[in-house]
């Protein structure tokens, strides 16, 4: 919804919170200018659009204005300068253009200023060192440009500086105050050129624990001052022109210290106590690969400048003189990085597959049994979840480790959970692939499943983060037997590919969000069970479904399919379950389901069909649920139903069913649970006047309940009463009879027809006040009933 108006008239309102909600729309202008004791506005995590309103006299008094994380636009509003008290101002993760307005730079009691992520462009003007009480200070992902004015470093309450993501040029200041409060320096992707100065380290040694100057022209060498930034945890300036070797001060620092010097001009060693020697360690990155985790050793490469949790540093096959002694290279002249080799090698073992599995969807926390895939060394013949035939691995079943999750069984972090990788589609002797109700396993289905030709069983069903569509790559699977995709949220149509394999048994795609229609070309004969329920699959049901002979169970319920039941689903003669129920099917049940002699279950409740019950669907010998329910079918029940011997539930609620019920019905104990044992016919269907939550007497106590005063049901099997007119009991009569296959011409054209009235139906005379005086009906042919 929106930000109601009314809210303007709660005139003492001093705090609104209507963060994380779903309100769109824009901010109403009555909000700012009367609402004059407002002290706190929380508008973040919505969807609200347009520009704030320019007129906030009613906000001089407002302490904390957020409104991050919407789709705002327009300017920074001047009249923020009126508030002079404020001292939290988040406007992040909006759409804010133009350049800062000198105006805001007179609240100088700001605490906080976020304008990340917006489209800001300009220069930050002096007047920022009006902001003497400032605490944070986000500027990012904006195209701000100009030199910066790093003498804001020097506020007297600053702890974090965040201006990464822009355009500004210029030299960091040599002026520092000391004992600086900064805590926090993002400065990464701009143009900042000249040294890091000594005396940004002298200054902020004390506090100073995150430090990013990647990706930008810096140059020079690292000062031996580096060494008092003992606070320090992180460091990164990938990405720049330092040259020279990393100073031996550094080992004052703190051992655990992250630091990313890769894509620089660094030469010499690195101190090893940054790479988890001198002391065990638990990080599986220092144990396998050392300093080349921090940064590659002269003569290898890695994209990322160092070794990674799926990736070594490669040996370079050649070198420039001027570039062999480097530490830290991101490329070799010529060289391709082939992602998730460990070795070096430059080919993907499927070890190497398994470990980058385990790698992209948080390993560490599977379980016990499977830490194993963690150390390259061990044979993937002896993993837990992996199954081989000699030496070759078969088998992935990771149905039982604990995907994605964290310590404590929760969802782990998204950002280090990437799902299934597509180097997968390599492992080309893979005939099963398992990883069934994994509930925080995320990412897509990776359209390189379709390289492996030997694979016979894909399982990745109950995966409810997954998202993405169901590629039509599977269809190239010629030997794919088993695909189970039901209860996930893909999206997208039902590929076409899929019924083209001739091998596929077992299809389930059940509870997803698929669209679209289905297939029309159906040529996967040896399909047994076909499960789309639960879906927003419309059409028609397609008339080549007959050619699925081998067909047992079709469940295509809860979709939007339309049309009628095919006459070709007769030559389906396998089939023992038809499950259509809550669609949008018309016309009448085909006589030709009386042909298939295995159907059990037939379930075609909540559609639009009409017509009557083909009598030989009783004779059926092992049908045993049959539920025609809320539809518009009429008649009588077949006699066939009443020497079923396989019969226990019939389901004909809220249809057009009148008497007689075949008496063989009401004496079958064993039928909808026995309720015929204590209810007789009633077990089977309400009578006239009567009804039931399902159409019949379940319960014993209380059987079919009797309608209130002047009010009644026209059929078996009601679940509700109600009043009835004059059109409702004639029609009723007309069913009954078999008006519109057995009545004369001038009978069917005028019975039934709403924009008729009653009195000029045929053979209906009324008076004159419109009362019903007589009716003729026709008995038979030759002879009339008068009323």
């Amino acid at each position: 919804g929106t930000i109601p108006p009314e809210l303007a008239y709660a005139s003492r309102l001093c705090v609104l919170d209507i963060s994380n909600n779903r309100l769109t729309g824009s901010v109403p202008a009555l909000l700012s200018t009367k609402t004059r004791f407002m002290y706190q506005i929380h508008l973040n995590r919505n969807q609200l659009k347009g520009p704030l309103p320019r007129n906030m006299r009613a906000w001089k008094k407002l302490w904390l204005m957020d409104v991050s994380q919407n789709g705002f636009s327009g300017t920074i509003p001047r009249q923020l300068a009126q508030m002079e008290d404020l001292a939290i101002l988040s406007m992040g993760d909006n759409l804010f253009s133009g350049t800062l307005p000198l105006s805001l730079f007179e609240v100088t009691t700001l605490q906080m200023l976020d304008l990340g992520t917006n489209l800001l462009e300009g220069t930050v003007p002096y007047g920022i060192m009006n902001f003497e009480r400032l605490y944070d200070l986000n500027l990012a992902e904006n195209s701000f440009s100009g030199t910066f004015p790093s003498e804001v470093l020097a506020l007297p309450e600053l702890h974090s500086f965040i201006i990464s993501h822009n355009m500004f040029q210029g030299t960091l200041s040599e002026e520092w105050v000391s004992d600086s409060k900064v805590g926090l320096i993002h400065a990464s992707h701009n143009q900042l050129n000249g040294t890091i100065p000594r005396s940004l380290m002298v200054s902020m040694q004390s506090n100073l624990g995150s430090l990013d100057l990647s990706y930008n022209q810096l140059r020079g060498t690292m000062h031996t001052e580096i060494g008092l930034l003992t606070a320090l945890h992180t460091i990164d300036v990938m990405g720049n022109q330092i040259e020279g070797t990393l100073p031996t001060e550094m080992l004052r620092m703190n051992p655990n210290l992250r630091l990313n010097f890769t894509d620089n001009m660094i030469t010499g060693t690195i101190p090893p106590m940054f790479c988890g020697e001198g002391a065990p360690t638990n990080n599986i990155l220092y144990r396998e690969f050392g300093c080349d985790a921090v940064l590659c050793r002269p003569g290898t490469f890695n994209p990322h400048g160092h070794a990674t949790l799926h990736s070594s540093c490669r040996v370079c096959d050649s070198i420039l003189p001027e570039h062999k002694n480097l530490l830290g290279r991101v490329s070799c002249e010529g060289q391709h990085y082939v992602h998730g080799d460990l070795d070096g090698d430059g080919i993907l073992s499927s070890r190497e597959i398994l470990r980058m599995i385990y790698i992209d969807n948080i390993g560490k926390w599977w379980g016990a049994a499977y830490q194993a895939w963690a150390d390259i060394n061990i044979h993937e013949c002896e993993l837990a979840g992996i199954t081989c035939s000699g030496k070759r691995m078969t088998t992935i079943d990771l149905s039982n480790a604990n995907l994605c999750s964290s310590s404590d069984r929760q969802p782990g972090p998204i950002k280090f959970c990437l799902g299934i990788p597509s180097e997968v589609g390599l492992l080309t002797d893979l005939d099963a692939f398992q990883a069934t109700r994994r509930q925080y396993l995320r990412g897509t289905i990776p359209t390189e499943f379709g390289n492996l030709s030997k694979l016979r069983l894909l399982d990745l069903s109950s995966c409810p983060s997954m998202q993405g569509t169901i590629p039509s790559e599977l269809g190239r699977l010629s030997s794919l037997r088993y695909l189970f995709l039901g209860h996930n949220p893909f999206k997208g149509t039902i590929p076409a590919s899929l019924f083209l394999l001739t091998n596929l048994e077992k299809l389930h795609l059940t509870k997803n969000r698929l669209t679209g229609t289905m297939p029309t070309v159906l040529r996967a004969t040896n399909l047994k069970e076909l499960m789309i329920s639960r879906n927003d699959v419309g059409g028609t049901l397609p008339t080549q479904i007959g050619r699925l002979g081998a067909l047992e169970n079709f469940e295509g319920y809860g979709n939007d399919f339309t049309g009628t039941l095919p006459t070709e689903l007769g030559k389906c003669t396998s089939l023992k379950r038809i499950d259509v129920f809550n669609n949008k099917l018309t016309g009448t049940l085909p006589t030709e389901i009386a042909s298939m002699e295995r159907l059990q279950i037939f379930h075609v409740k909540e559609n639009k069909l009409t017509g009557t019950i083909p009598s030989g669907i009783g004779d059926l010998p092992s049908l045993s649920w049959f539920d025609i329910s809320e539809n518009t079918i009429y008649g009588t029940v077949p006699m066939s139903f009443a020497t079923s011997g396989s019969l226990k539930d019939l389901r004909i609620a809220d249809n057009q069913i009148h008497d007689p019920l075949p008496q063989g019905l009401c004496e079958n104990k064993s039928m909808n649970g026995g309720a015929t044992q204590h209810s007789g016919c009633a077990g089977v269907a309400c009578p006239l006047g009567t009804y039931e939550n399902l159409g019949y007497a379940n319960e014993q106590d209380v059987g079919c309940r009797k309608c209130e005063s002047g009010q009644s049901t026209l059929y078996l099997g009601s679940t509700k009463c109600r009043t009835f007119s004059t059109y409702d009991i004639l029609s009723m009569y007309y069913d009954v009879m078999g008006g519109s296959r057995a009545w004369p011409k001038e009978y069917r054209n005028t019975w039934q027809n709403e924009s008729i009235p009653i009195c000029e139906w045929y053979g209906i005379r009324c008076d004159d006040q419109g009362e019903i005086v007589s009716m003729n009906f026709p008995f038979s042919d030759d002879h009339y009933m008068f009323g």
